[in-house]
């Protein structure tokens, strides 16, 4: 059941430091759009002094209006682990691409069926 964002949460006491939010089910629903408490949630994350990161299979680039529109401004994981991102700076600390001939070799590889799904 999803958590109702509209309602007060309690503040928390914590030694939270920061919480990593994924993109697809959790800050966006099916629809592709956020719920209207989340950007409060996540500001009340940020008064107590909680940093909001990313960790997500999307690329940074694809995460952009989030950091824009919720403040969420800390070093993120994206490409599944791939590409290390901070925002606040536009600094990728990290990406690991695949080599460049890796793609069309792995496409010759590829086995394709004999019969057409129905």
């Amino acid at each position: 059941m999803p958590i109702d964002l509209t309602k007060e949460a309690p503040v928390l006491n914590h030694n939270i430091e920061l919480v990593f939010f994924d993109i697809d089910g959790t800050l966006l629903a099916e629809n592709g759009h956020y719920s209207s408490g989340l950007k409060q949630q996540i500001s009340r994350l940020h008064h107590q002094g909680i940093k909001t990161a990313i960790a997500s299979g999307r690329p940074s680039y694809a995460a952009q209006f989030l950091f824009d529109e919720l403040a969420i401004s800390d070093l993120g994981v994206f490409c599944t682990g791939a590409e290390i991102y901070h925002p606040k700076t536009d600094e990728h600390i990290q990406c690991h691409a695949l080599p460049l001939g890796y793609v069309p070799v792995s496409y010759t590889h590829l086995t394709l069926p004999t019969t057409p799904y129905v």
